[in-house]
């Protein structure tokens, strides 16, 4: 079950995971591919994991994977590219981010790059 704790902690892991990617493209100097924006975002969750897992025995993994899903989904990256995919002139509604992160074939993404890292709640 997804309670408001594992949400907040989602949202939290989003948070590291985009500081994580904008801290790499500021070294850098240059903007970073998806794919390498993928692999620091899923490290930068990934680092978390035993401290999560060790302070909060209450959670479970699957809750976890699936409130990180929710948040990338709701994420200011992905509603911003409803927006503008659509060509909305209004902010788009849950329905929109939703299908939209699904026909962008985010969930298989999510999924796959969790599953290269050992992450898969399905393994």
């Amino acid at each position: 079950m997804v309670t408001p704790k594992t949400r907040r902690i989602a949202k939290e892991l989003e948070n590291l995971g985009r500081q994580k990617i904008r801290l790499a493209e500021a070294v850098l100097e240059k903007p970073l591919p998806e794919d390498e924006k993928d692999k620091l975002y899923a490290a930068a969750i990934r680092d978390q994991f035993g401290l999560i897992f060790e302070l909060c025995t209450e959670i479970k993994f699957h809750d976890l994977y699936m409130a990180l899903q929710m948040e990338e989904m709701y994420s200011d990256e992905n509603v911003y590219y409803t927006t503008k995919d659509l060509h909305l002139d209004r902010d788009p509604t849950d329905e929109e981010i939703k299908d939209h992160y699904i026909d962008c074939g985010r969930p298989s993404r999510f999924r796959d790059l969790f599953k290269q890292l050992e992450l898969d709640p399905t393994t």
